[in-house]
């Protein structure tokens, strides 16, 4: 599609075969964890629901960090 590199989470069933056909074509990619790729949604949705539902939310950090 004539981008200069993909990002892609590690989330998919065939992920790796998306994988090595962006090695096989040399097209760069970028692979991000899936609970890394998460993690930001997960805190937005934890604010939104503390600040427009009358209910209490509160986020657990994944360790994804860790490695």
């Amino acid at each position: 599609m004539g981008c200069d590199v993909s990002i892609v989470a590690d989330d998919g069933t065939m992920y790796w075969r998306t994988i090595q056909l962006a090695e096989d074509g040399d097209h760069p990619i970028i692979r991000v964890n899936h609970e890394a790729s998460e993690e930001p949604g997960m805190i937005s949705l934890t604010k939104y629901i503390n600040d427009h539902l009358p209910v209490k939310a509160e986020h657990f950090p994944t360790d994804a960090h860790l490695g």
